[in-house]
C-alpha cells in the first residue's frame, strides 16, 4: 500500500480530505498543511506561521480528552472547547 492508497482508504472511512492531505505531506516532507488556512508549515511547529492557529489537538478542560483539530465541542463529554 502506498500513500495514495492510504488516502483513498482514509477518505472511504470518512476521515476527511484535510486529514488525508496533512498526513500524506507529513510522511514525505518536512512540512504539513495547516488545517485552517492550508498554508504549508514546518511539521514540528505548534502554531501556523500564517494564521496563528494552534496545530496541536485541543484538549478538553473538563475530561482532558484530546479532540480533532477544528472541533468546537469535546467528542467525549460535549464541553465547549
Amino acid at each position: 500500500m502506498d500513500i495514495e492508497d492510504g488516502i483513498k482508504l482514509g477518505l472511504g472511512f470518512g476521515i476527511g480530505g484535510q486529514f488525508a492531505k496533512i498526513f500524506s505531506k507529513a510522511l514525505v516532507e518536512d512540512e504539513i498543511v495547516c488545517f485552517y488556512c492550508e498554508s504549508e508549515v514546518d511539521k514540528n511547529s505548534n502554531f501556523c506561521s500564517d494564521c496563528g492557529k494552534s496545530l496541536l489537538a485541543p484538549k478538553c478542560s473538563d475530561c482532558k480528552c484530546k479532540n480533532p483539530l477544528g472541533s468546537s465541542f469535546c467528542n467525549n463529554c460535549g464541553t465547549k472547547l
